[in-house]
């Protein structure tokens, strides 16, 4: 029978063990030692805390573990001669802390665990270079996307640089700077390093790795928000079928990208391919609400854009809402995703005929962009094309063509004058008789 997990019983392992260690491994030691200057009287205490963390860990209490290897690392701070020490027990720690969702910590302390790796086996060795990608995921996971990006991209030089062959870090570093340049609104730059994540070296071709889903999911959806539906609906189409055959278990991965693949026909005008996806995606958004975990975000957040694209805009209206409580306490009022969300609501309150609701919104909306995104992401230029409508609802044709040309330039920059989004919005300017010049 498995043992217990509650607070209570690990703290009084934890006491248990703490207090094994000081009694048989550590006070004799200091005894002998207590005349010597710094840490190193400590260092054995640490050690056999720490060994006994390792203990906890492979047991499977965590929370143990945790305050037994934070023992050790105090133990050890301080001294150089026990760097070595310091780095195999914070290792651990900090993959223990990721697993509580304490990120902030864990980066913390694989800062220092960088300087360490740096001091003892190089900038360029593997521990500095692993160290160093292990920062930039921290980072994404805190939503601190520039810095992430940054760092990864830092990183995947130095290794071109110096001739590193280091497989995995290579495609974690296209992981956190696609999901994160994806999250920033910086489309070009998410799609090639997702496209070339998934082609990277993973080893046994015969497989179908989480990592090689997530780059297509990255690909497909940098591709759906330059407005290429039909090659997005492809690609959607190509994740479901190798998740569906790899990892049939991913019910609500499988559910989420079916939600975007018939939203994708939908929009590409894919009538019939687009209501037999959407009766499946409605079943299974049944099942979802029917079970004790309910809707997830990314669902939730999915299926109300198939609702809007389809004219549902009331069913639509309550799962972006559902979204946003959702990810209330996991990610802030700014966070991308999030305004992602709240600038769809205000695409519903517009066709509603909620004109002054959804102008109220999307100007918030559009604050918050230009504050985290910059006036040069993609995501910005969706809002300032927005509050065009809003402002043509409204006959303020002046203000319409303002925020139309500040639209229509971020996607020359970044999509290129030939692609659709650009396209159309070039369309609706000739008929205003502008003309987009440099």
């Amino acid at each position: 029978m498995a043992l217990s997990r509650s607070p209570r019983f690990t703290g009084l392992q934890a006491s248990f063990l703490v207090g094994s260690a000081l009694i048989f491994f550590g006070l004799p030691w200091y005894c002998i030692n207590k005349d010597t200057d710094g840490h190193a009287k400590f260092q054995p205490i640490g050690t056999a805390i720490g060994y006994l963390g390792l203990c906890a860990e492979n047991s499977g209490h965590h929370k143990c573990a945790r305050k037994l290897l934070n023992c050790a690392l105090k133990a050890h701070i301080g001294d150089i001669s026990v760097d070595a020490g310091y780095a195999f027990f914070a290792s651990t720690q900090c993959q223990l802390l990721l697993e509580a969702n304490k990120v902030e910590k864990s980066l913390k302390l694989e800062r220092r665990l960088k300087d360490i790796y740096t001091k003892l086996y190089g900038t360029n060795s593997y521990p500095a270079m692993c160290s160093s990608t292990f920062i930039a995921i921290d980072l994404r996971r805190l939503t601190r996307y520039r810095e992430a990006a940054e760092i990864a991209e830092n990183n995947l030089k130095a290794q071109a640089d110096y001739g590193l062959e280091f497989p995995d870090l290579t495609i974690e570093n296209l992981y956190v700077i696609a999901d994160s340049s994806l999250s920033l609104g910086q489309i070009q730059k998410a799609d090639d390093a997702a496209k070339n994540g998934f082609c990277a070296d993973y080893g046994d071709r015969s497989l179908y790795t989480r990592r090689q889903a997530q780059f297509l999911d990255l690909h497909a959806t940098s591709t759906l928000r330059r407005g290429n539906y039909l090659e997005a609906q492809e690609l959607y189409k190509k994740q479901i079928d190798l998740l569906q055959k790899f990892h049939p278990a991913k019910t609500g991965w499988i559910a989420t990208d079916k939600a975007l693949y018939a939203y994708c026909c939908q929009m590409a005008g894919m009538n019939s391919q687009a209501a037999a996806a959407s009766r499946d995606v409605y079943a299974l958004q049944t099942q979802f609400e029917k079970s004790t975990e309910g809707c997830p975000p990314p669902l939730a957040h999915n299926i109300a854009l198939l609702n809007q694209s389809q004219g549902h805009y009331t069913e639509a209206e309550r799962l972006y809402k559902l979204c946003l409580h959702s990810r209330k306490n996991d990610r802030p009022d700014n966070d991308p995703l999030n305004l992602l969300s709240w600038h769809r609501k205000a695409e519903v309150y517009l066709a509603q005929g909620k004109v002054k609701e959804a102008s109220e919104l999307c100007g918030e909306v559009l604050g918050r962009r230009l504050s985290v995104l910059g006036e040069n992401s993609l995501d910005t230029a969706a809002s300032m094309e927005l509050m065009g409508q809003i402002e043509e609802a409204q006959g303020h044709k002046d203000a319409m063509i303002k925020h139309y040309i500040s639209a229509a330039r971020v996607y020359c920059r970044q999509l290129g004058s030939n692609a659709p989004v650009t396209q159309h919005l070039l369309l609706v300017l000739a008929d205003n008789r502008w003309l987009l010049s440099d």
